[in-house]
């Protein structure tokens, strides 16, 4: 059975069993270890379970190249923002940006970074990062819009835009 076969917790739960015990003892070995870790990572982030992935992503994104590499760094930086660590998600997430909008998740890196930025107060930031997104995610895509509007409201709430000014 596969990780993507069956339960998806218990089976996570019997990987990391077996990883913990693991002492890769040539290089065969050791690509096999952190390929483990890469599904063991992807899979624990699938399942919610951000702070439990974060120890994966770390053993695996060294060994990682080119976009996988970007999207291993941009998922853990999504789990260092879930856990709260918003500097560290700041620095992934900004190490995983593609270089081309043409990317196809290019967009989704500028709301998670928007995100971030949003969190260490830096609303201006999040704001240009906000509306990239808006611009870029589908207009079908009515919950993503939906949920990008709502950090752009309280974007803009946070930096005093759109307010009337008061009467004296």
């Amino acid at each position: 059975m596969t990780l993507c076969e069956g339960n998806q917790e218990v089976a996570a739960e019997q990987l990391i069993r077996l990883l913990q015990d693991a002492n890769p003892k040539n290089s065969e070995e050791h690509k096999i270890y952190v390929e483990a870790h890469d599904v063991l990572a992807l899979t624990l982030y699938s399942l919610g379970r951000y702070a439990d992935a974060v120890s994966s992503f770390k053993k695996s994104i060294p060994s990682a190249t080119g976009d996988h590499r970007k999207r291993l760094s941009c998922y853990l930086g999504v789990c260092y923002y879930k856990a709260g660590n918003l500097n560290e998600a700041k620095e992934k997430l900004t190490e995983s940006l593609p270089a081309s909008p043409d990317d196809d998740w290019w967009y989704s890196a500028q709301y998670e970074l928007g995100c971030t930025s949003f969190g260490l107060g830096a609303y201006t930031r999040a704001k240009e990062l906000f509306e990239i997104y808006e611009f870029y995610v589908s207009r079908d895509d009515l919950d993503q819009l939906e949920n990008v509007s709502s950090w752009l409201q309280k974007t803009r709430e946070k930096l005093g835009e759109g307010q009337e000014p008061t009467r004296n």
